[in-house]
């Protein structure tokens, strides 16, 4: 852990950072990498979970590959590099705009 944890929107937006002292110490560039790491996992997270709605909805494989929203492959992808993701609960855009599982 670097100290750095950054809540975002579903979209991956930032929302909110929080810095420890140790993530001070992290240079610009090292901090900047991971603030940006964290939004791209959160919102490769989020779309994934809006694409597995939208299929359970009975939108075709198709449809949502031309969408370009993201599946399960590319979670597992980013957390082999960045670890497991504690985001999975999270709302997504159908649960704020009322679209049921």
């Amino acid at each position: 852990m670097n100290g750095v944890t950054v809540s975002t929107d579903e979209n991956g937006l930032p929302e909110r950072i929080d810095l420890s002292s140790r993530a001070l110490r992290l240079g610009g560039d090292q901090l900047a990498t991971e603030i940006l790491r964290q939004c791209h996992q959160a919102a490769t997270i989020s779309g994934a979970r809006a694409r597995q709605e939208l299929a359970a909805l009975g939108i075709d494989r198709r449809t949502l590959d031309a969408v370009g929203l993201p599946t399960l492959a590319d979670i597992a992808e980013a957390e082999a590099v960045a670890g497991p993701a504690a985001m999975l609960d999270r709302p997504t855009m159908l649960d704020r705009i009322g679209i049921a599982r």
